[in-house]
Protein backbone atom coordinates (compact mmCIF):
# COMPACT_ATOMS: atom_id res chain seq x y z
CA UNK A 1 0.00 0.00 0.00
CA UNK A 2 0.97 3.65 -0.21
CA UNK A 3 2.83 5.20 2.68
CA UNK A 4 0.72 5.97 5.72
CA UNK A 5 0.79 9.44 7.22
CA UNK A 6 -0.68 9.99 10.67
CA UNK A 7 -3.66 12.25 10.30
CA UNK A 8 -3.91 15.41 12.36
CA UNK A 9 -7.52 14.45 12.96
CA UNK A 10 -8.15 12.74 16.31
CA UNK A 11 -9.32 9.16 16.61
CA UNK A 12 -12.92 8.44 17.50
CA UNK A 13 -14.40 9.48 14.14
CA UNK A 14 -17.68 7.93 13.14
CA UNK A 15 -18.09 6.22 9.78
CA UNK A 16 -20.36 9.06 8.62
CA UNK A 17 -17.73 11.65 9.56
CA UNK A 18 -15.06 9.73 7.70
CA UNK A 19 -17.20 9.48 4.56
CA UNK A 20 -17.97 13.20 4.72
CA UNK A 21 -14.23 13.92 4.93
CA UNK A 22 -13.57 11.70 1.91
CA UNK A 23 -16.19 13.50 -0.15
CA UNK A 24 -14.78 16.91 0.74
CA UNK A 25 -11.09 16.10 0.35
CA UNK A 26 -8.94 15.65 -2.72
CA UNK A 27 -6.70 13.37 -0.67
CA UNK A 28 -7.47 9.73 0.07
CA UNK A 29 -7.85 8.39 3.60
CA UNK A 30 -8.32 4.96 5.12
CA UNK A 31 -10.60 4.34 8.07
CA UNK A 32 -9.91 1.75 10.76
CA UNK A 33 -11.28 1.49 14.26
CA UNK A 34 -12.46 5.10 14.37
CA UNK A 35 -9.13 6.45 13.13
CA UNK A 36 -8.68 8.35 9.87
CA UNK A 37 -5.32 7.78 8.19
CA UNK A 38 -4.16 9.91 5.26
CA UNK A 39 -2.50 8.22 2.31
CA UNK A 40 0.79 9.71 1.11
CA UNK A 41 2.69 9.21 -2.11
CA UNK A 42 5.01 6.23 -2.48
CA UNK A 43 8.58 5.72 -3.61
CA UNK A 44 9.31 4.87 -7.24
CA UNK A 45 9.97 1.16 -6.55
CA UNK A 46 6.52 0.83 -4.99
CA UNK A 47 4.88 2.50 -7.97
CA UNK A 48 6.70 0.31 -10.50
CA UNK A 49 5.75 -2.84 -8.59
CA UNK A 50 2.09 -1.83 -8.40
CA UNK A 51 2.02 -1.05 -12.13
CA UNK A 52 3.69 -4.36 -13.03
CA UNK A 53 1.27 -6.36 -10.87
CA UNK A 54 -1.68 -4.51 -12.40
CA UNK A 55 -0.45 -5.36 -15.89
CA UNK A 56 -0.03 -9.03 -15.00
CA UNK A 57 -3.50 -9.28 -13.46
CA UNK A 58 -5.16 -7.54 -16.41
CA UNK A 59 -3.66 -10.14 -18.76
CA UNK A 60 -4.61 -13.08 -16.54
CA UNK A 61 -8.02 -11.84 -15.46
CA UNK A 62 -9.55 -10.54 -18.67
CA UNK A 63 -10.13 -14.00 -20.25
CA UNK A 64 -12.10 -14.94 -17.12
CA UNK A 65 -14.27 -11.82 -17.20
CA UNK A 66 -12.44 -10.29 -14.24
CA UNK A 67 -11.53 -6.62 -13.98
CA UNK A 68 -8.41 -5.18 -12.41
CA UNK A 69 -8.58 -1.89 -10.50
CA UNK A 70 -5.86 0.48 -9.35
CA UNK A 71 -5.31 1.97 -5.90
CA UNK A 72 -7.97 4.62 -6.52
CA UNK A 73 -10.63 1.97 -5.89
CA UNK A 74 -11.79 1.97 -2.28
CA UNK A 75 -12.80 -1.31 -0.65
CA UNK A 76 -15.18 -1.55 2.32
CA UNK A 77 -15.40 -4.40 4.81
CA UNK A 78 -18.81 -4.00 6.52
CA UNK A 79 -18.07 -6.75 9.06
CA UNK A 80 -15.18 -4.79 10.57
CA UNK A 81 -15.84 -1.23 9.39
CA UNK A 82 -12.59 -0.95 7.43
CA UNK A 83 -12.34 1.37 4.43
CA UNK A 84 -9.10 0.86 2.51
CA UNK A 85 -7.40 1.51 -0.81
CA UNK A 86 -5.57 -1.69 -1.81
CA UNK A 87 -2.74 -1.24 -4.28
CA UNK A 88 -4.43 -3.56 -6.78
CA UNK A 89 -7.91 -5.09 -6.70
CA UNK A 90 -9.27 -7.91 -8.84
CA UNK A 91 -13.02 -8.48 -9.07
CA UNK A 92 -14.62 -11.43 -10.83
CA UNK A 93 -18.32 -11.83 -11.48
CA UNK A 94 -20.94 -9.23 -10.64
CA UNK A 95 -19.42 -6.37 -8.68
CA UNK A 96 -21.22 -5.05 -5.62
CA UNK A 97 -20.78 -1.54 -4.24
CA UNK A 98 -22.07 0.40 -1.27
CA UNK A 99 -24.14 3.54 -1.79
CA UNK A 100 -21.41 6.01 -0.88
CA UNK A 101 -19.63 8.50 -3.10
CA UNK A 102 -17.22 7.42 -4.39
CA UNK A 103 -18.57 3.86 -4.32
CA UNK A 104 -16.65 1.28 -2.30
CA UNK A 105 -16.29 -2.24 -3.67
CA UNK A 106 -17.73 -4.87 -1.33
CA UNK A 107 -16.77 -8.14 -3.00
CA UNK A 108 -13.19 -8.22 -4.31
CA UNK A 109 -11.91 -11.62 -5.40
CA UNK A 110 -8.20 -10.95 -4.97
CA UNK A 111 -6.36 -8.09 -3.26
CA UNK A 112 -2.74 -7.01 -3.60
CA UNK A 113 -0.70 -4.84 -1.28
CA UNK A 114 2.81 -3.63 -2.11
CA UNK A 115 4.62 -3.04 1.16
CA UNK A 116 6.46 0.09 2.23
CA UNK A 117 8.57 0.93 5.28
CA UNK A 118 5.59 2.44 7.07
CA UNK A 119 2.93 -0.13 6.10
CA UNK A 120 4.58 -3.55 5.96
CA UNK A 121 3.56 -4.70 9.44
CA UNK A 122 0.02 -3.39 8.88
CA UNK A 123 -0.28 -5.09 5.48
CA UNK A 124 0.88 -8.41 6.89
CA UNK A 125 -1.05 -8.19 10.16
CA UNK A 126 -4.07 -6.09 11.09
CA UNK A 127 -5.09 -5.23 7.54
CA UNK A 128 -5.00 -8.86 6.46
CA UNK A 129 -7.22 -9.79 9.41
CA UNK A 130 -9.76 -7.22 8.21
CA UNK A 131 -9.57 -8.51 4.65
CA UNK A 132 -10.26 -12.05 5.85
CA UNK A 133 -13.74 -10.87 6.88
CA UNK A 134 -14.65 -10.34 3.19
CA UNK A 135 -16.65 -13.48 2.45
CA UNK A 136 -15.89 -13.53 -1.28
CA UNK A 137 -12.16 -12.82 -1.01
CA UNK A 138 -10.29 -15.86 -2.29
CA UNK A 139 -6.67 -14.71 -2.46
CA UNK A 140 -4.40 -12.07 -0.94
CA UNK A 141 -1.00 -11.17 -2.34
CA UNK A 142 1.76 -9.21 -0.60
CA UNK A 143 4.57 -7.88 -2.78
CA UNK A 144 7.76 -6.92 -0.95
CA UNK A 145 9.45 -3.57 -1.57
CA UNK A 146 12.64 -4.83 0.11
CA UNK A 147 13.49 -7.93 -1.94
CA UNK A 148 12.23 -10.11 -4.78
CA UNK A 149 9.54 -11.84 -2.78
CA UNK A 150 5.80 -12.37 -3.07
CA UNK A 151 3.66 -13.92 -0.33
CA UNK A 152 0.44 -15.51 -1.56
CA UNK A 153 -2.48 -16.45 0.69
CA UNK A 154 -5.38 -18.60 -0.49
CA UNK A 155 -8.58 -19.28 1.44
CA UNK A 156 -9.21 -23.04 1.62
CA UNK A 157 -12.45 -24.93 2.24
CA UNK A 158 -11.99 -24.90 6.04
CA UNK A 159 -11.83 -21.09 6.01
CA UNK A 160 -8.15 -21.10 6.88
CA UNK A 161 -5.54 -19.43 4.70
CA UNK A 162 -2.79 -21.34 2.91
CA UNK A 163 0.43 -19.33 2.64
CA UNK A 164 3.04 -19.72 -0.12
CA UNK A 165 6.18 -17.61 -0.45
CA UNK A 166 7.78 -17.07 -3.86
CA UNK A 167 11.33 -15.78 -4.27
CA UNK A 168 14.06 -15.40 -6.91
CA UNK A 169 12.71 -16.33 -10.36
CA UNK A 170 9.67 -18.35 -9.28
CA UNK A 171 6.28 -18.34 -10.98
CA UNK A 172 3.53 -16.95 -8.75
CA UNK A 173 0.43 -19.12 -9.11
CA UNK A 174 -3.06 -17.63 -8.76
CA UNK A 175 -5.55 -20.52 -8.54
CA UNK A 176 -8.57 -18.23 -8.81
CA UNK A 177 -7.41 -17.34 -12.33
CA UNK A 178 -5.93 -20.70 -13.23
CA UNK A 179 -2.69 -19.01 -14.21
CA UNK A 180 0.59 -17.56 -13.00
CA UNK A 181 2.97 -14.69 -13.55
CA UNK A 182 6.75 -14.55 -13.45
CA UNK A 183 8.26 -12.97 -10.37
CA UNK A 184 10.97 -11.55 -12.61
CA UNK A 185 8.32 -9.67 -14.62
CA UNK A 186 6.93 -8.05 -11.47
CA UNK A 187 10.37 -6.77 -10.47
CA UNK A 188 11.39 -5.59 -13.94
CA UNK A 189 12.50 -1.96 -13.74
CA UNK A 190 12.54 -1.90 -9.94
CA UNK A 191 15.44 -0.14 -8.21
CA UNK A 192 14.90 -0.81 -4.52
CA UNK A 193 16.56 2.35 -3.13
CA UNK A 194 15.30 4.70 -5.84
CA UNK A 195 14.01 7.91 -4.28
CA UNK A 196 15.19 6.98 -0.77
CA UNK A 197 17.90 9.65 -0.45
CA UNK A 198 15.57 12.44 -1.46
CA UNK A 199 12.83 11.27 0.91
CA UNK A 200 15.22 10.85 3.83
CA UNK A 201 16.56 14.38 3.29
CA UNK A 202 12.99 15.73 3.24
CA UNK A 203 12.06 13.74 6.38
CA UNK A 204 15.07 15.15 8.24
CA UNK A 205 13.91 18.66 7.35
CA UNK A 206 10.45 17.90 8.76
CA UNK A 207 12.00 16.64 12.00
CA UNK A 208 13.91 19.90 12.36
CA UNK A 209 10.90 22.09 11.59
CA UNK A 210 11.91 23.06 8.05
CA UNK A 211 9.88 23.03 4.85
CA UNK A 212 9.78 19.76 2.90
CA UNK A 213 8.36 21.22 -0.32
CA UNK A 214 10.10 20.04 -3.49
CA UNK A 215 11.44 23.52 -4.33
CA UNK A 216 12.82 24.09 -0.83
CA UNK A 217 14.38 20.63 -0.62
CA UNK A 218 16.16 21.02 -3.95
CA UNK A 219 17.27 24.61 -3.19
CA UNK A 220 18.74 23.71 0.19
CA UNK A 221 20.35 20.55 -1.14
CA UNK A 222 22.18 22.79 -3.57
CA UNK A 223 23.20 25.17 -0.76
CA UNK A 224 24.47 22.32 1.40
CA UNK A 225 26.13 20.59 -1.55
CA UNK A 226 24.16 17.41 -0.94
CA UNK A 227 25.28 15.95 -4.26
CA UNK A 228 23.67 12.53 -3.80
CA UNK A 229 20.33 14.16 -3.00
CA UNK A 230 20.59 16.38 -6.05
CA UNK A 231 21.37 13.39 -8.26
CA UNK A 232 18.25 11.69 -6.93
CA UNK A 233 16.19 14.78 -7.69
CA UNK A 234 17.61 14.91 -11.22
CA UNK A 235 16.97 11.20 -11.74
CA UNK A 236 13.35 11.63 -10.69
CA UNK A 237 12.86 14.63 -12.95
CA UNK A 238 12.00 17.12 -10.21
CA UNK A 239 15.11 19.28 -10.59
CA UNK A 240 16.75 20.78 -13.68
CA UNK A 241 20.40 20.25 -14.49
Amino acid sequence: MLCLVSSSAPSGFTEAEYLALERASDRRHEFIGGSVVAMAGARPAHNVLAANVTSALVALGRPHGCVTMTSDQRVHVPATGLYAYPDVTLACGERQYDGNEPPSLLNPTLLVEVTSDSTEDYDRGTKFLHYQAIAGLEEYVIVSHRERRVDHFKRVASGQWLATTYVADARVHLPVLGGAFELSDIYTGVVFDEGRLLQEFAEERVRTGQSASVDDVVRDAMKEKKLAVLRAALDEGIADA
